[in-house]
């Protein structure tokens, strides 16, 4: 299975597309961090410029603004998911739908600063998202749907809201890995590993029961097959 694959061979840092300069790399590299770090509306191209040593002008060269700087940067983070989503017209059983969700986890933990910087443009990007032409996270959100509802199409998961269900394990992932080393200090854990391990464990195990519990919503209602 898909998810057995990434297991097994864990995907490369993505390399540099052809015909792509080191230094717009580098760019794009600093600028990831950096909108990770303040947000789009805290981070200036000025910061990003002198941090790598390169005039103003020369990063407009490259990048014409700072919103297409970002994204660029948003596409990259895009591009860095794709290994970890299910393929496409793959039909989701439990174990596949629990696989999901441990697959985006081992994402997040491969790419902290990305999953920080997706975090940011959810919460922070209110003003935007109306003028917005595109959003990047759109395509992997349907990816995941769409991935839930074929299995609830061919009877594989039961009848639940495939679409908040995403955004609610997604979102809860981000939000502790970020937060990893505060509940650390709260607990009293030894390590920031101790408590990743506990929260995949505590994660999957919560999806399964959730999954548990709608299937046996599912029989339980009026007029369900017994």
């Amino acid at each position: 299975m898909w998810m057995n694959a990434i297991v097994r061979n864990p995907v490369r840092k993505l390399g540099r597309p052809a015909g792509v300069s080191e230094t717009r790399e580098r760019l794009i590299d600093a600028a990831s961090t950096l909108f990770a770090s303040n947000g789009f509306a805290g981070t200036s191209l000025r910061e990003i410029s002198e941090g790598l040593g390169v005039s103003g002008p020369a990063l407009l060269h490259h990048f014409g603004s700072k919103s297409r700087l970002y994204a660029e940067v948003l596409d990259r983070i895009v591009a860095s998911m794709k290994p970890y989503l299910p393929p496409e017209h793959q039909v989701a059983d439990r174990e596949g739908a629990v696989a999901m969700v441990g697959a985006y986890l081992d994402w997040t933990l491969r790419y902290p600063q990305y999953s920080q910087l997706i975090m940011r443009e959810l919460m922070e990007n209110r003003e935007r998202v109306d003028k917005a032409k595109n959003l990047s996270m759109k395509p992997v959100m349907d990816a995941m749907i769409s991935y839930l509802e074929r299995g609830q199409q061919q009877g594989k998961l039961p009848d639940f809201d495939a679409q908040v269900f995403a955004f609610f394990y997604t979102g809860a992932v981000a939000h502790f890995v970020s937060a990893a080393p505060t509940v650390r200090r709260i607990l009293d854990s030894k390590s920031d590993d101790e408590i990743l391990r506990r929260f995949r464990r505590t994660l999957l195990d919560s999806i399964g029961a959730m999954l548990d519990g709608f299937s046996r919503q599912g029989s339980e209602s009026p007029g369900a097959k017994r």
